[in-house]
């Protein structure tokens, strides 16, 4: 029982691990119950962590600031003008630079919709033998 325990203990430190690492921390808890919680770290681990854009996004409000301070500093005198706009270029190529996603074609939205329904499958078929498993852990528990 104490095995379990500690089973269960690692699996929630995997879950957390990914879920910092900008992944899954309830898929990869059920990973880890399911195969390993020592495989499923070193996976874990092995993965690069996932990106958001949206911090990479600045608002143009926030560019527009950047650029006025970049200017104060020029007139102070604490930058030339070369350095402002090279820095400028900077901030104004930083968001062209990012590559804005172009709206899916209808044949992509229904292959999308079928991947969902693949996954929701997926995702039952697994909470059933994870039910199957702990009624089995639960069953031998109680016979021995």
């Amino acid at each position: 029982m104490e095995i379990l325990i500690v089973w269960f203990i690692f699996c929630i430190i995997v879950g957390a691990i990914a879920s910092n690492r900008g992944r899954s921390g309830i898929g990869w808890f059920f990973l880890a119950f399911l195969i390993s919680p020592i495989i499923s770290l070193i996976l874990v681990l092995i993965l690069s962590p996932l990106k958001s854009v949206q911090g990479q996004i600045k608002e143009p409000s926030d560019i527009a600031e950047e650029i006025s301070k970049l200017h104060d500093l020029k007139t102070k005198g604490i930058l030339t003008e070369e350095e402002f706009n090279n820095q400028k270029s900077k901030l104004l190529n930083f968001t062209s630079n990012i590559n804005i996603p172009k709206a899916p074609t209808q044949e992509e939205i229904e292959s999308m919709k079928r991947t969902k329904e693949n996954v929701r499958e997926s995702k039952k078929a697994v909470f059933l033998a994870l039910g199957i498993l702990v009624f089995i852990f639960i069953l031998a528990s109680i016979i021995l």
